[in-house]
């Protein structure tokens, strides 16, 4: 099976963001060069809010929100 991913838009988030957990209407996003956790909102698709960032005590390897 082929999935085919097209980017609707773009926002600058850390330096190395390399794992994204989408949920409803927010997209969680960690950098583990920053150790940073950002949260942006999807609503608009052409359109991303960051509406927090918050530094992780340890480095991040993934991200899953429950």
């Amino acid at each position: 099976m082929t999935i085919l991913v097209t980017s609707k838009s773009n926002i600058a988030i850390g330096t190395t963001p390399n794992n994204v957990y989408v949920s409803g209407n927010y997209a969680y996003v960690i950098d583990p060069l920053l150790n940073k956790l950002y949260i942006v909102d999807v609503t608009n698709k052409i359109s991303p809010v960051l509406i927090s960032s918050t530094i992780i005590p340890v480095v991040p390897s993934y991200i899953q929100v429950k």
